[in-house]
């Protein structure tokens, strides 16, 4: 690919030999010639660094919503108090995702039927894992779960104080979440800059 700058300065070259020498510049078709391959060549780097800038964008606007709704989700575990939780049923449910193109396939997340036991020893019945209730191809994961816990035991659970129905059995930092908030705001940025730098030369 011919860079902007040698075609420059070989036009330059040829004009001062014209004028200074009177040399006969090179043939407008071989110039015409450089000068649409030196198009062609950055119409190509435009697509290339458009390409990486709306990518970049993408990234940051999935990441925004995802990262408000991780604040939202941890900062209203952190109000969840400590109570106890009796088991009455316990089942893995099954889902079908769906793909746009191709098969279906199946996805699968733990879930419990249980009595919340509050700190002022009041009861109520909830339902639940966890507070995302996201279906994943985890199945062996999801079904050991559910395996650990046995119907008429009791366990440590967390519940919200203003609506006791509203408990998990689990209250952990979501580290997968925070590891794909982290990658799409860190690949955002990168292809940004990437895609701006490309611009710029």
């Amino acid at each position: 690919m011919i860079s902007r700058c040698s075609v420059s300065s070989k036009i330059a070259k040829d004009t001062l030999n014209y004028l200074c020498f009177g040399y006969t510049p090179r043939s407008t078709i071989e110039l015409q010639y450089e000068l649409e391959k030196l198009w062609e060549g950055s119409k190509e780097m435009t697509d290339l660094s458009s390409g990486l800038v709306l990518s970049g964008i993408f990234s940051l606007v999935v990441f925004i919503p995802l990262a408000i709704f991780l604040l939202y989700t941890e900062k209203r575990l952190r109000n969840y108090q400590t109570g106890q939780c009796r088991i009455v049923a316990k089942r893995v449910l099954k889902e079908r995702a769906l793909t746009s193109s191709g098969p279906s396939y199946e996805t699968t997340r733990p879930d419990f039927d249980f009595i919340v036991q509050t700190a002022d020893d009041q009861q109520y019945q909830a339902q639940g894992y966890d507070t995302l209730k996201v279906f994943t191809q985890w199945h062996s994961r999801n079904q050991a779960i559910v395996d650990s816990y046995k119907v008429g035991e009791t366990y440590p659970c967390w519940y919200n104080p203003k609506n006791p129905t509203q408990a998990v059995l689990i209250k952990k930092p979501y580290w997968t979440l925070r590891i794909m908030v982290g990658g799409f705001f860190i690949n955002g940025w990168i292809l940004l800059l990437w895609g701006s730098l490309l611009a710029w030369h």
